[in-house]
C-alpha cells in the first residue's frame, strides 16, 4: 500500500495483541501484516470486528488501512485492529476540525461502569470522580486519557445498555488552534 498524504496513525491494543494502524483515504482495502484482510482472518466474525468502526461511522469503503499486528490470539488481534482503526478515525476527525478551524468536537462516552454505582452515586458525582481519577470507567477514562473533556452526564444515550444504566457523558475535544465563539456558553443539557 503506497504512502499518501492525509495518513492517520494509531495503536490499538487488546489483551496481549498490539496493532499499529495506518489509515489513509482510499477504496476500502485492508491489509494485515502485508496480507489482504480476508486472507489473514479466515473467519467472517474477525473481519466483521475489524470493520465495525467503519460500519458505525458509515465510512466503509472510504479508507485504505495497513496494519502490523503481533501478539495475542485471532480474536484479540481483530479487537486490537478495531481499536486502532477507531483511534485513527478519531485522529482524522481532529484533523478535519483543525483544518476547518472549528473550535471543538463533541461526542458521547458511554458510562460503562456506572451500573455498579447506581443508587450509591449520582451520575454527576460519578463523572466527577472519574474525571479526578478516583474511579476508573472503562470507556470514559479512555476518552479522558485521549484528550477529551467530560462536560456533563446525560440519560438515554443507549437506554437499553445495562452496563451504563442508560447513562453517558457528553464529551468534547477543544481545538487548541481555534478560539471559542465570543460569548459561547454550554446550554442546559437534558437531565433525567
Amino acid at each position: 500500500m503506497a504512502e499518501r498524504a492525509q495518513t492517520h496513525r494509531a495503536t490499538g491494543k487488546r489483551k496481549t495483541a498490539v496493532a499499529q494502524v495506518r489509515l489513509l483515504p482510499g477504496a476500502g482495502r485492508i491489509e494485515v501484516n502485508s496480507r489482504a484482510l480476508d486472507e489473514y482472518f479466515g473467519r467472517e466474525t474477525s473481519r466483521m470486528i475489524v470493520n465495525q468502526p467503519f460500519e458505525v461511522t458509515e465510512l466503509l469503503g472510504r479508507y485504505d488501512v495497513a496494519v502490523r499486528v503481533r501478539g495475542g490470539g485471532v480474536s484479540a488481534q481483530a479487537s486490537a485492529i478495531r481499536h486502532g482503526i477507531a483511534r485513527a478515525l478519531t485522529n482524522a476527525g481532529r484533523d478535519l476540525v483543525r483544518g476547518r478551524r472549528i473550535w471543538r468536537m463533541v461526542g458521547g462516552s458511554r458510562l460503562a461502569g456506572y451500573h455498579e454505582w447506581v443508587g450509591k452515586l449520582a451520575p454527576e458525582d460519578y463523572v466527577d470522580r472519574v474525571r479526578r481519577g478516583e474511579l476508573v470507567d472503562p470507556v470514559l477514562t479512555a476518552h479522558l486519557h485521549d484528550g477529551w473533556e467530560a462536560v456533563a452526564p446525560i440519560f438515554g444515550y443507549l437506554p437499553q445498555d445495562g452496563e451504563s444504566a442508560g447513562w453517558s457523558a457528553v464529551i468534547q475535544w477543544i481545538n487548541p488552534e481555534s478560539p471559542a465563539p465570543p460569548g459561547f456558553e454550554l446550554s442546559r443539557l437534558p437531565r433525567r
